[in-house]
């Protein structure tokens, strides 16, 4: 059977029930409260804490998207975590006045009650208490145009490469290679994916196969490997194995061929599941910078 390349965030959320989103405590909504669909449009998009450039610079950033759908990502550019979570503005904020938002992460359940302000014309997102990175923030909106394409390319090694976990409770995970094809003299990049539909890590690598060998280079860790590499199995059942997988602590493991990549991605990094509504080499964010949340390739990703 065909491994589905794709992993729908519906499915990330899905842990997050009706019962438990609506059902955490909620503070009283004024009788006053305006269409919620009006008040979230100006939280859409994506919010900087920093402006990273290059390999190893600081990432920390809010990306709220419309349907509720929100990531929270930090680490160094090149080297992230992400963590999903639902969210749901519950009062209004005018410019420079104090608004509230329910936010609830998806892996842990954990419901924040969160106080924000748009300052300068809404282009600053203010949280007094913010509740992924504890203390008094402000992020800036980034509506630099950008344009990326992951699309499925014809090579051998131009796949998702993946191995699904599962542990005692019935929790799904999965550990991924996805890797862009090589040029002519075998170079690539790729990222490496391990986590679950709800939090991940995503690493940066650059690989270069010689014959049987694969060499991949971290470059946020400065760490670079050689394993023995095997390619088995006909059409949608083939199968990559490192004997030396430098993600098993130099132990041997097997991935299975994913499909093609990825469909969308976030700042310059794919993401390891697609979004409703976004089709096909869509840069996920497109078209949010204005509040409407449909959006066209070019814009959203870097």
């Amino acid at each position: 059977m065909r491994i589905r390349p794709l992993f729908v965030l519906s499915l990330v959320v899905a842990g997050l029930s009706s019962a438990a989103f609506l059902g955490a405590p909620k503070p009283d909504t004024p009788a006053s409260a305006v269409d919620l669909h009006v008040a979230s449009a100006p939280l859409l998009g994506l919010w900087q804490a920093t402006r990273p450039e290059k390999e190893g610079d600081p990432v920390r950033f809010y990306y709220f998207h419309n349907g509720g759908i929100g990531l929270v990502r930090y680490g160094r550019m090149g080297l992230t975590y992400t963590r999903s979570f639902h969210w749901k503005v519950l009062d209004a904020a005018a410019e420079g006045s104090t608004g509230r938002l329910a936010l609830v992460f998806t892996k842990t359940g954990a419901h924040h009650d969160v106080s924000f302000v748009l300052e300068s014309e809404q282009a600053i997102l203010h949280l007094p208490e913010d509740p992924a990175f504890p203390g008094n923030h402000r992020y800036t909106k980034d509506v630099r145009p950008r344009g990326v394409d992951f699309g499925a390319q014809e090579h051998p090694l131009a796949r998702l490469w993946i191995q699904h976990t599962r542990d005692t409770r019935g929790g799904q995970g999965f550990r991924m290679y996805q890797l862009q094809a090589p040029t002519i003299d075998g170079r690539g990049v790729g990222w490496y994916h391990e986590g679950d539909m709800s939090d991940w890590s995503t690493e940066t690598l650059t690989y270069r196969r010689t014959g049987e060998s694969l060499e991949l280079y971290f470059p946020v860790r400065g760490e670079r490997f050689s394993s023995a590499l095997t390619l088995t199995g006909e059409g949608e059942a083939r199968i990559l194995t490192l004997a030396e997988d430098p993600r098993n602590f130099w132990h041997a493991r097997s991935y299975q061929d994913g499909g093609p990549g990825f469909t969308v991605a976030l700042e310059g990094q794919p993401l390891p599941y697609s979004v409703p509504g976004f089709g096909p080499h869509r840069a996920l964010g497109a078209g949010l910078s204005g509040g409407h949340g449909h959006g066209h390739a070019g814009c959203g990703a870097r």
